[in-house]
């Protein structure tokens, strides 16, 4: 009995010693902190791992967008002039102006790089000293954000106020035309000015490339998985369907 208490007595000893000498993972000191010139580098990968990546997803979604009004405009030129000429007038009128818009408006489109593409070009051709060019490139790109989002609330005004108008002349026209040819152009202006609202709107409401890669930036977040656009086509009796869809 006597030699059970002494081994219980020893083996509590040893357990407080090895406690003792376990160090206290909670009450560990903290990581130090990075030197300035190896912080500046990771921020500046950062940076411009999100610039390229914005702009990478911009001009996919950009050459995305031009393709498919090309295409939608392409296709409603030649049906808008046979409805005209054989079957209805106001339709056919209707279809190949708005297919001309979409034509110039998809040409300028895929031909025009947007601003964040061209500012990312810049900025990643100078990154040489990671601690000179990231005060640099965060400044520039804070002004382009600045500079896109007054630019959008400008344009966005615009776009629906001239839409606006250009629905509520079109539907006069309709309305009051004397003839299928003034009929046809009050739909033009209606479907013209329907467009130019939906565009309008969606300046106002969506940030530009230029403030996401700054928010992004500012919230500490890296760069996420480029953009995968897929398109699609099933005939249909008498035309066909496109689909354009992605992950994002």
């Amino acid at each position: 009995m006597i030699q059970a208490r002494w081994a219980a007595a020893v083996a509590c000893l040893l357990a407080g010693a090895a406690r003792a000498q376990t160090p206290d993972v909670g009450s560990a000191p903290p990581a130090p902190p990075l030197e300035p010139r190896m912080q500046a580098a990771l921020d500046a990968e950062r940076l411009a791992g999100i610039l390229a990546t914005t702009a990478a997803d911009t001009e996919r979604s950009r050459m995305a967008g031009g393709i498919a009004m090309l295409t939608l405009g392409a296709a409603a030129i030649p049906v808008g002039v046979v409805a005209q000429s054989s079957w209805n007038q106001e339709v056919g009128i209707a279809l190949w102006f708005n297919g001309i818009v979409f034509v110039a408006t998809g040409m300028t489109t895929v031909l025009v790089p947007n601003d964040l593409e061209l500012l990312a070009r810049t900025l990643l051709a100078q990154r040489q000293v990671p601690e000179l060019w990231l005060p640099r490139a965060e400044r520039v790109l804070a002004e382009a954000a600045a500079k896109a989002e007054r630019g959008r609330t400008w344009n966005g005004t615009f776009n629906v106020a001239l839409g606006v108008v250009s629905v509520g002349l079109g539907a006069v026209g309709m309305a009051i035309g004397s003839s299928s040819t003034d009929r046809g152009w009050g739909a033009a202006g209606v479907v013209f000015g329907a467009t130019l609202v939906g565009t309008g709107i969606g300046e106002l409401f969506f940030p530009s490339a230029a403030e996401r890669a700054l928010a992004l930036w500012r919230e500490g977040g890296a760069p996420g998985p480029p953009v995968q656009l897929t398109f699609g086509a099933a005939p249909l009796p008498g035309g066909a369907a496109v689909a354009v869809g992605g992950r994002f």
